[in-house]
């Protein structure tokens, strides 16, 4: 009932619908990119910062850690379940708080039991060469267009360089827009490949196509002016 209070009944409907459909039918065209994590430069922070003053951002590695939290007061609302999941899973979740209240999270592997976690689309990471995988990205709908998505990417990238993380990767859907254009905050992430994933109760099909190292930023000036909103 958390989806009720926090999103309200048409959230919970929508999602309901999603889950059901996915578990027996979906169709995915994505892009695969890669970030090589020790040559960025980004310059200053601030370039990067949401567009609210009362934030701050937590990084939660185990349930212990988010219980501390829920014990100062911060609130996870209905995504508290999701997130405990996750953490069960070797996953790092990257959490920004407005108010003390979940605004934005993004999840983040570094080895394969994590990558089922959160991106269980079937491409290759070799994670025994520094790599890291994020994903389960998502805006609390009232919070988007805050700038919240382009801050997190900064702060995955700051600690894998921190944590001797080379290379990041991660998938953004063709025509997820909103994401692409925060995406495109980061030069350094280049798209490898576009992947058709299909999948019909029990039978799969999976198609790759590299591409030649093209940047977010490239594919972001096609798009028209209308899909360009930032989350």
């Amino acid at each position: 009932m958390g989806v009720i209070k926090y999103e309200g009944v048409k959230s919970l409907c929508s999602r309901g619908y999603k889950y059901i459909c996915h578990s027996l039918f979906f169709a995915e065209d994505f892009y695969v990119s890669r970030g090589y994590i020790q040559s960025i430069e980004e310059g200053d922070e601030s370039r990067y910062l949401p567009k609210i003053d009362n934030y701050c951002y937590r990084i939660i590695t185990t349930n212990q850690e988010a219980d501390e939290l829920i014990a100062e007061g911060f609130k996870f609302g209905a995504y508290e379940l999701n997130l405990r999941t996750m953490l069960d899973k070797e996953v790092l979740a990257y959490c920004i708080f407005i108010d003390n209240e979940l605004a934005h999270m993004i999840c983040k592997a570094v080895t394969q039991r994590g990558k089922k976690a959160v991106d269980p689309r079937p491409f290759h990471v070799d994670f025994e060469s520094g790599s890291a995988v994020a994903g389960k990205a998502f805006t609390v709908p009232k919070y988007r267009q805050l700038h919240l998505r382009a801050y997190s990417g900064f702060l995955l990238r700051k600690y894998n360089r921190e944590q001797g993380i080379n290379h990041g990767y991660g998938t953004l859907e063709v025509h997820n827009y909103p994401a692409i254009a925060n995406t495109a905050y980061n030069p350094h992430a280049r798209i490898m490949s576009r992947c058709k994933y299909l999948r019909l109760l029990w039978f799969k099909y999976f198609k790759e196509t590299p591409l030649d190292s093209l940047s977010y930023k490239e594919v972001l000036d096609n798009i028209p002016e209308k899909y360009k909103k930032k989350s």
